[in-house]
């Protein structure tokens, strides 16, 4: 006996539960349609579809790198980067829509900053 597609799955399907480490945005059709705290939220299966951030303190290795001072010696830096999303709308918003990858976007200006301050 083969599968029935069931107009319940559909239903089920809309169901999303966002953590208190998360927060959501829904868009419809591909445009922004609203904000997702944390909880229980229902989508339109197929018509919306929601991305979750997480809102907790990220700790990302930023890979070591050789760097040559200004009195012409070589250092090898090594460095941990912390950073945190906000858990506002608008702070939510920005990491999804103003910047493609925002965790890479970050690691790497973080590794700039410390070898233009390092080379000095």
């Amino acid at each position: 006996m083969g599968y029935r597609f069931c107009g319940v799955d559909v239903l089920f399907s809309g169901v999303n539960i966002v953590r208190p480490t998360h927060r959501g945005l829904i868009e419809r059709l591909g445009r922004y349609n609203r904000f997702a705290d944390s909880g229980f939220h229902w989508t339109i299966p197929f018509i919306e579809k929601i991305y979750l951030v997480n809102v907790t303190e990220v700790m990302v290795d930023a890979e070591p790198q050789e760097i040559i001072t200004n009195d012409n010696l070589n250092a090898r830096v090594d460095a941990q980067v912390y950073f945190k999303v906000k858990n506002d709308e608008q702070s939510v918003k920005s990491a999804v829509y103003h910047v493609n990858n925002y965790q890479y976007q970050i690691v790497n200006l973080a590794r700039t900053t410390l070898r233009n301050i390092i080379a000095l």
